[in-house]
């Protein structure tokens, strides 16, 4: 079993580190996540609180196993996005690369299990209604 492979990310109220972990040559490999405080001391260990499950594993995303050495960007809108590699089967030991949006939940918590069929229509971000009083 190993962590490695950090990669940060922050938004207003929160420093992410996520984290490899797992057997590296398994669909069990996946990312842990650390969160922090921007304002505390991130050199004092104490002030990190890791996840208590994996935030993206072998379950998360149907046909994708052992996600793990992940990376985030954004694209021209803002949105963040993940990068990883992952596995197509439990049996198979080929790699392949993905990338997926993440969204942001309600509490402001970050999503990593959105399968592209499941993510948001970007033709409907922008919709409007008429409501007529009589």
């Amino acid at each position: 079993m190993n962590n490695e492979g950090p990669h940060s990310f922050v938004t207003e109220d929160c420093v992410y580190l996520s984290y490899s972990g797992g057997a590296a040559n398994s669909y069990t490999y996946a990312v842990g996540l650390l969160t922090a405080n921007p304002q505390d001391d991130l050199s004092n260990p104490a002030n990190w609180h890791k996840s208590l499950t994996p935030v993206l594993h072998y379950q998360s995303v149907a046909g994708e196993y052992g996600p793990g050495h992940n990376s985030f960007f954004r694209d021209d809108l803002g949105n963040l996005w993940i990068a990883f590699h992952g596995e197509v089967s439990y049996e198979s030991r080929e790699r392949c690369a993905g990338i997926r949006r993440v969204h942001f939940d309600v509490d402001g918590r970050p999503r990593f299990n959105l399968s592209a069929n499941r993510d948001v229509n970007l033709a409907l971000r922008n919709v409007s209604i008429h409501v007529t009083v009589k």
